[in-house]
């Protein structure tokens, strides 16, 4: 991570010095800073990348903003203040909902997020099962998006797990491992 935050700082440098437009690769500049300096336990240098960037972000709804804005609420959660994450959390998928749709994979993404919050911090596992299940609506109909099949499938293994179906999750632990093997993987064992 030091290495990293070397090379990163080095980056930003170069924004200031050449004045580079502040877009969305700058904003996962930021991000990326922001991370490496919490896991490096320099919480304050982190809550300050974290708080430059939601200045930066402002009313942007590009992906790479809603997904600045996941990072810092999980490094809020992280710090014991779940429910300031939550809400920021809560504020992103509202903004995907309203610039892409609730059908659109950018809401649905951000939907993953929030019901992995919720499990992640035992917030409300029923909530999180609710969210997961209309992830999984969205994957029937959009098969082939692996990218996102496997974080949500997982997630909704362990939230099934965590809520007393332990042998639910198992099974579909199992049907996403095996998938390649029997052709597909059939989310509702179908």
């Amino acid at each position: 991570y030091s290495k990293a935050v070397l090379y990163l700082e080095k980056a930003e440098s170069i924004y200031d010095e050449f004045s580079l437009p502040e877009d969305e690769s700058y904003i996962n500049l930021l991000n990326s800073l922001a991370a490496n300096y919490f896991f490096l336990g320099l919480h304050d240098k982190s809550d300050e990348y974290f708080k430059k960037g939601i200045e930066k972000i402002g009313s942007s709804n590009s992906v790479l903003s809603l997904n600045f804005l996941n990072s810092f609420a999980i490094v809020l959660g992280n710090g014991g203040k779940v429910n300031n994450g939550e809400d920021l959390i809560v504020g992103s998928l509202e903004k995907a909902r309203r610039f892409y749709g609730p059908e659109s994979r950018d809401y649905i993404e951000v939907l993953k997020n929030y019901a992995e919050y919720l499990r992640t911090y035992n917030i409300d596992l029923k909530k999180s099962l609710r969210l997961y299940e209309q992830c999984i609506s969205y994957l029937n109909t959009h098969e082939d998006d692996f990218t996102l099949k496997e974080p949500v499938l997982l997630g909704y293994a362990l939230a099934l797990s965590e809520n007393g179906e332990q042998s639910r999750g198992l099974e579909l632990i199992q049907k996403l491992l095996f998938a390649d093997i029997s052709g597909r993987c059939s989310i509702h064992g179908d």
